[in-house]
């Protein structure tokens, strides 16, 4: 949890050093101040921020099924436990639903890649 905070901080961090100041200038010059997020400029990192939460929600989706199989608990555990039991119809909905999830979040990430978020 601490790792991936941190992590986010990083990233966000640098995808607002990275906003152009030219825009920026010219959106706050033609926006009325009421409108906060539009005059600091910070509107087009919004789809970066999303995009970063995504990719660290997948990473730890599939670090949790590493460490569940090496004994550190997680999702992995209960694959590694049904299959010990014998359960192979079980630890395979836990395995479908671990790829539903990934694909999930990895479909939702693509939908919206950073730049081609234009409304078309």
């Amino acid at each position: 949890m601490t790792y991936t905070t941190m992590t986010l901080a990083k990233l966000y961090s640098e995808a607002i050093e990275g906003i152009e100041p030219g825009p920026v200038d010219a959106i706050a010059a033609t926006v009325p101040a009421g409108s906060r997020c539009c005059a600091s400029g910070s509107c087009p990192v919004v789809p970066l921020f999303a995009s970063y939460v995504l990719y660290r929600l997948e990473t730890n989706i599939r670090a949790a099924t590493i460490l569940g199989f090496v004994g550190a608990g997680g999702i992995g555990f209960y694959i590694q436990t049904y299959l010990r039991m014998i359960n192979y119809s079980a630890a395979a909905a836990v395995l479908l639903v671990l790829v539903a999830m990934i694909m999930a979040v990895d479909f939702t990430s693509s939908a919206c890649v950073p730049g081609s978020c234009d409304g078309r």
